[in-house]
């Protein structure tokens, strides 16, 4: 079976990131995109879901109580 294409349009290699490092040992990450965020989150099955979250205020970056963040 043949790789798949890792590569951007341009040719230039597709950044790359495992989701134990995205969500560094938490089940859920809050991602904010311009006005909208969105919730990367692991199920009991293992698999990843992206949802978009309600409309509301969106908090600061390092502002959603983890110091993490």
């Amino acid at each position: 079976m043949a790789e798949p294409d890792r590569s951007k349009g341009d040719g230039a290699p597709l950044r790359s990131v495992t989701s134990e490092a995205l969500l560094a040992g938490e089940r859920e990450l809050a991602i904010h995109h311009g006005p909208a965020e969105y919730r990367l989150r692991v199920t009991r099955a293992g698999k990843l879901i992206l949802t978009k979250a309600p409309a509301g205020p969106v908090p600061a970056f390092g502002r959603t109580g983890d110091p993490a963040l």
